[in-house]
């Protein structure tokens, strides 16, 4: 397990050398924000996935699979029956809610060749006619009508097909292809899934046109108009598309190996343990609010690879999976779950995060209008009129704010931990406030080398960089960051502007668990994912 012991006394000694007056200059990468925290995590063994395909396929009034091939079947008790392979000569299925009013077969049949005959007889007599799919090996006829008994006058008992109405059904869906060709999918007792046979390499993926996907995917209305789609998927395939969708390809192996367990941790937790949407139809998403998922066409060989060398591994706390969040940089220290959220958690607490060698967003800096926190504010029927003055009310041990009061003509309101931060779109809670009048400290008390007390003036002083150069510590650069033994400082170097509030910050995220950049620079250093995640998660067990 990974503890103090290693930021040994040899890699300490070479980051001072180029810490305590260190510039850093350039930042890398995007991410995600997760907003909840739960209970304690339990071991579990799960195979499969259901993604809630929200991003693109959600409320659609139509859903196109571009392949030549698709299997329609259903899953019982976690075990996939395929029930019968449909081909397309356009290589487009079109599916789409079935809001039409049919009569259906007393008779059922016991596959889809069968009951295609016998609709193609009444297609001939020119009926608008559809196999339909009801359940495992069950199929009968739908016919469209208008007029119920007109049309069970006109055709029951033809060729021995005997008709009544159907049920209403507001889970029923339309499949048509080949033009003339189509089938419903009835989904009042299971919902039909579909897989293929066609491939992509070794892959077997299903192409919706806007993302292609591994797995099997089920498209449904949910109880609703419009149509969503839920990608079912192996979850190593997921961790292939989920790893690279969130840190890059080419950071070093150990990294990317580190985020593939933590991401696999992350869903087992909210699948088995914590249900993140118990009343959708989906165990997680494909956003930031799970982890973004962008399917099969983002997948690198380089995670794969990671993904397939850490197979089955999981991070545990006293025997129990755990939440296991993680963002993109700290900003020089990750912050404790109960400065974030509420609940303070053992293995969440604030570490040191010094090896964040190509951070993702660092010193960045935003401009407020006293009208554009109004306008945030009243967004979320928060009146206290026109807005005065900010003042933050407290910092965190990490250097995060904990409450930022705002101050209005009618009333004050205090934004409290990540509530400032997504209410106001900050990158982190890692910031100085900089108000109208404000104005930089130019000048800072020293100790040399040969422990002789002195004062910097900042306007002309200079510091050795990462690269080794002495540089002009100001130069055209907003803020300055220094690197101390156990944080990242940022000291802005700008005014406070008239009718602006400035916020002059690092880091990116919510800064719980994980940090990517820092797991890049643990990386680069040797450690392996498992120190890497040791570290970042206290106290816990990688197996």
């Amino acid at each position: 397990m990974i503890r103090e012991k290693y930021f040994s006394t040899e890699k300490i000694k070479r980051f001072k050398r180029i810490s305590y007056a260190m510039v850093m200059l350039s930042f890398l990468m995007t991410f995600m924000n997760i907003t909840d925290i739960s209970s304690k995590g339990k071991e579990a063994d799960i195979d499969t996935l259901r993604i809630g395909l929200v991003t693109q396929f959600k409320d659609q009034d139509q859903v196109q699979v571009f392949n030549k091939s698709i299997i329609l079947g259903f899953y019982s008790n976690d075990i996939w029956l395929p029930e019968s392979t449909i081909f397309s000569a356009g290589q487009m299925f079109l599916f789409k809610p079935s809001i039409t009013t049919y009569i259906m077969s007393a008779d059922i049949y016991e596959d889809y060749e069968t009951a295609k005959s016998k609709a193609d007889l009444l297609k001939a007599d020119g009926f608008t006619v559809y196999p339909s799919l009801i359940d495992i090996h069950t199929w009968k006829i739908f016919v469209e009508t208008v007029d119920v008994q007109m049309t069970l006058d006109q055709i029951d008992t033809l060729y021995d097909i005997h008709f009544l109405e159907a049920p209403s059904n507001k889970e029923r869906i339309i499949m048509t292809f080949d033009q003339v060709e189509g089938i419903i999918l009835d989904n009042s007792l299971h919902k039909v899934v579909i897989g293929t046979n066609d491939k992509i390499g070794d892959a077997s993926v299903l192409n919706l046109g806007k993302a292609t996907y591994r797995g099997k995917v089920e498209i449904g209305r949910y109880g609703k108009e419009k149509l969503l789609a839920v990608n079912i998927v192996d979850i190593e395939d997921y961790l292939y598309s989920v790893v690279v969708s969130e840190i890059y390809a080419s950071w070093p192996i150990e990294s990317i190996k580190a985020q593939a367990v933590a991401a696999r941790t992350f869903a087992i937790y909210y699948v088995t343990v914590a249900k993140k949407f118990p009343n959708e139809p989906y165990d997680l998403d494909d956003t930031v609010n799970s982890q973004v998922y962008k399917g099969y066409g983002v997948e690198d060989r380089r995670v794969t690879v990671a993904v397939d060398g850490t197979k089955g591994k999981m991070i545990y706390y006293d025997g129990s999976v755990i939440p296991a969040y993680f963002f993109s940089t700290s900003g020089g220290r990750t912050e404790a779950s109960e400065h974030v959220w509420s609940a303070s958690v053992p293995y969440l607490k604030s570490m040191p995060d010094l090896y964040e060698t190509e951070p993702a967003r660092a010193p960045w800096i935003k401009t407020y209008t006293p009208a554009e926190i109004e306008s945030a504010l009243i967004k979320r029927d928060i009146s206290i009129g026109s807005v005065i003055d900010l003042e933050v009310m407290g910092y965190t041990d990490a250097g995060r704010v904990l409450e930022l009061k705002v101050i209005g003509s009618g009333g004050t309101y205090i934004l409290k931990k990540e509530t400032m931060r997504q209410w106001l779109g900050m990158d982190s809670r890692k910031f100085t406030l900089i108000k109208p009048g404000n104005l930089p400290f130019l000048r800072h008390s020293v100790i040399s080398g040969k422990n002789y007390v002195g004062v910097v003036d900042y306007s002309d002083a200079y510091v050795i960089s990462s690269s080794g150069k002495a540089v002009k510590f100001l130069g055209q650069k907003d803020q300055v960051i220094v690197m101390s033994a156990g944080n990242i400082i940022n000291q802005p170097m700008i005014s406070g502007e008239t009718g602006k509030f400035i916020l002059a910050g690092v880091g990116y995220g919510h800064g719980v668990g994980m940090s990517q950049s820092g797991a890049k620079g643990m990386a680069l250093a040797d450690y392996t994912y498992k120190d890497i995640l040791e570290y970042y998660y206290k106290g816990v067990e990688v197996k």
